[in-house]
């Protein structure tokens, strides 16, 4: 057993490592972009502020506030990514969904209000056992995805319900563009960053946010997936439920 448990700590830190070399690549490549736009921009309004006319001036703050929240959508994934790995066992404490729910729609995207957001929870004293911030963060991630994928105006609708004794079911859903069978067959491996043609405001990701859905899921013996509908698409995740009688 010693020496078995000594093996699964080597693998998981050859694990670790290759995947910290892996996002230092990524992230080094891919913050260079934003971080020279809000400097460039910044410079801008700081040498020629008086020359600017309102709309130019305009386009540059929102050119600020765009890449600026993209690099804090950024770091949230890491920081939640950093905490998964750094620990071998993920924090099991009784959750109310409604919380994470309000407090997941406190931090989406920019763009969110160009969407109609429904949330329909079948029970307002429905809890979980899981870590409050990592499964906010997986609810951001899957929301963001479809605020960044889809065209304005579109739906996206959360539902929450107890799917049998053990389980609660998460169900995230829009009406845009369905997902390209390479899409549902590599939605949720690290750095993918889809094949179909996206919209403008999607145009930039390092394909970390659902792959990150995937391995926090998985860390409470859930499942993630998703799949096409008649009008759109789905994402499905599953955690433990929380009662007195399943209580660690």
């Amino acid at each position: 057993m010693r020496i078995l448990n000594e093996k699964r700590k080597a693998e998981i830190k050859s694990h670790q490592e290759k995947l910290r070399a892996n996002l230092l690549r990524g992230i080094s490549h891919d913050l260079r972009t934003p971080l020279t736009n809000i400097s460039g921009s910044a410079d801008i309004l700081k040498r020629e502020e008086n020359k600017l006319s309102d709309v130019e001036k305009y386009t540059l703050y929102e050119s600020i506030f765009n890449d600026s929240s993209w690099l804090i959508s950024l770091v949230e994934n890491l920081l939640a990514m950093t905490r998964l790995e750094s620990s071998l066992q993920v924090r099991h404490s009784p959750e109310l969904v409604d919380d994470i729910i309000q407090e997941s729609l406190q931090h989406l995207s920019p763009g969110f209000e160009d969407h109609k957001i429904t949330v329909n929870l079948s029970d307002p004293l429905l809890m979980v056992m899981a870590d409050a911030h990592l499964i906010t963060q997986v609810i951001i991630n899957i929301v963001n995805n479809a605020i960044q994928h889809t065209p304005e105006k579109t739906k996206i609708s959360i539902r929450i319900f107890q799917k049998n004794t053990n389980q609660v079911q998460f169900e995230i859903s829009n009406n845009g563009p369905k997902l390209t069978n390479g899409d549902l067959a590599h939605l949720f491996g690290l750095f993918y960053t889809g094949k179909q043609k996206q919209p403008l405001k999607a145009q930039r990701g390092l394909g970390i946010g659902l792959s990150l859905c995937k391995s926090i899921i998985e860390a409470y013996d859930g499942n993630i997936w998703a799949k096409n509908l008649n009008d759109g698409v789905c994402f499905y995740f599953t955690l433990p439920i929380w009662s007195k009688k399943n209580e660690k």
